[in-house]
């Protein structure tokens, strides 16, 4: 029924088309055309899964509607507690859980860092949400000043900021 050439066009929000062209030969009103397909993806958040629909068949070109939760547009909710709902399923996300009153210690790249999810890291000093240590002593602080995002294409991201340090 074609192949595909180009990626999904953006017919308008939550609708998408998919086209396939340059299929088998075929024959309309006299004419030797290839065959076509084009897939119409409509978002449909709440509805169950279904295949596409067939529609019609007009010159050669195949017609078909599919109502899918993946045609719909992602959102992103974005807060400043720690937590936040998913705006689709209705879940919700509590960080709050994992603050803990020893903090969280790791290594990378040759360093010690000290960090803390939603609550102040220890060590690192009051309103901050961690720290670089350097001989265990705090370097490079990170405030509290938080934001938590969830997007529904299911990325849930926790930023920390902190002064901006202009000559490093």
């Amino acid at each position: 029924m074609g192949m595909s050439k180009t990626g999904p066009i953006i017919e308008g929000r939550d609708q998408l088309l998919l086209e396939f062209t340059d299929g088998s030969v075929c024959m309309s009103e006299g004419q030797k055309l290839s065959y076509s397909t084009q897939i119409h993806l409509v978002c449909s958040r709440g509805a169950s899964a279904m295949g596409p629909r067939f529609q019609f068949n007009q010159n050669c070109t195949a017609i078909f509607l599919w109502d899918t939760k993946a045609a719909c547009a992602i959102q992103t909710v974005k807060n400043d507690s720690c937590a936040v709902v998913d705006p689709v399923s209705g879940f919700k996300y509590n960080l709050q859980l994992l603050a803990s009153k020893e903090g969280y210690k790791t290594t990378a790249n040759g360093k010690d860092f000290m960090l803390n999810i939603c609550e102040d890291a220890p060590g690192c000093g009051p309103g901050m949400g961690g720290c670089e240590l350097e001989n265990s002593h705090p370097v490079s602080p990170v405030g509290v000043e938080k934001t938590l995002k969830y997007s529904t294409d299911g990325v849930l991201q926790l930023t920390y900021k902190g002064v901006l340090d202009g000559p490093t």
